[in-house]
């Protein structure tokens, strides 16, 4: 026979955990409700305070601007004329560019940087600015840009527009794939 006693004591300790789990759970919750008086932020704020309506009217009157120093950088890195050769892309569509397109520093000639030590060309700086990597058009913001072309094409075949309010592809037409990309049902073009 069992003692009742037992019982009693068991069903005492039973309660006794589930009142303190029953505490402690509450205390929990009560902390995590607790608002503090400044969230903890990242390295980074994600969101911003400002609303949309007055950030959108900024960056439609900063486009300018933006546009303008982007195209002051791509003009000190390369030369982007228009100057197509007799070859055409893949698809036969558009002209491939001719000529070297990355501009040197000034007195530097091609020859004088082939023969130049990787040293010399560090200390004299004169590493070609085309060759380092080239910024967002708008580094702070980031996000995808397309060319006029394509998004005149994508508006026109699923009524969609992905142009941007702030920036503006910055390559001009001339130096951009072919679009739509040619699609070849063969990897042998010789059969």
């Amino acid at each position: 026979m069992t003692n009742p006693n037992t019982h009693r004591t068991v069903a005492r300790r039973c309660i006794r955990f589930f009142a303190v789990c029953v505490a402690a759970s509450l205390a929990t919750n009560a902390i995590m409700a607790a608002d503090p008086a400044e969230k903890p932020k990242t390295y980074m704020p994600v969101v911003d305070a400002e609303d949309f309506g007055s950030m959108r009217s900024q960056d439609v009157a900063d486009k300018s601007g933006v546009m303008d120093r982007q195209a002051g950088l791509l003009a000190r890195r390369y030369d982007l004329r228009d100057d197509p050769s007799k070859i055409m892309m893949s698809g036969g569509r558009k002209a491939v560019q001719q000529g070297v397109r990355v501009k040197l520093s000034d007195g530097t000639t091609w020859q004088q940087l082939s023969q130049a030590t990787p040293e010399a060309i560090r200390a004299e700086n004169v590493f070609p600015l085309g060759f380092r990597p080239l910024p967002h058009v708008k580094h702070s913001t980031g996000g995808m840009v397309f060319p006029k072309s394509q998004i005149d094409a994508i508006r026109q075949s699923s009524q969609r527009d992905l142009s941007r309010f702030d920036v503006e592809f910055d390559l001009p037409d001339q130096l951009t794939p072919e679009f739509p990309p040619p699609m070849f049902l063969t990897s042998r073009p010789d059969l």
